[in-house]
């Protein structure tokens, strides 16, 4: 199968005025998913609509896995990432470090 003639899709994530919904996009349209389960978006939730329509794939990786989707996660991403960088880890290091914990 050519590029041309392939479905592409992708998953967005963005926050509306009347809260959180998930945007997919792909050569068959574009579909709003509405919140599941305790109020939240539900990624399976996504993945069941795609699924009805495309074939979807996996991928098994070995690393470590981030919660975003919790406050906490997210911030211990965020730091985790940015002490990764050349331009940041130094200098956010420091920082840590200057902290009366």
């Amino acid at each position: 199968m050519d590029s041309a003639s392939r479905s592409t899709a992708f998953l967005a994530i963005g926050r509306m005025k009347d809260g959180m919904r998930s945007i997919r996009a792909s050569a068959s349209g574009v579909h709003v998913i509405p919140l599941g389960a305790g109020g939240e978006l539900q990624l399976t939730d996504g993945l069941k609509q795609l699924l009805k329509k495309e074939k979807i794939y996996g991928y098994v990786f070995d690393g470590k896995r981030h919660d975003t989707g919790d406050k906490l996660g997210f911030l211990k991403a965020t730091v985790e990432f940015a002490l990764k960088r050349p331009d940041l880890g130094g200098p956010l290091r420091q920082y840590l470090k200057s902290l009366n914990l």
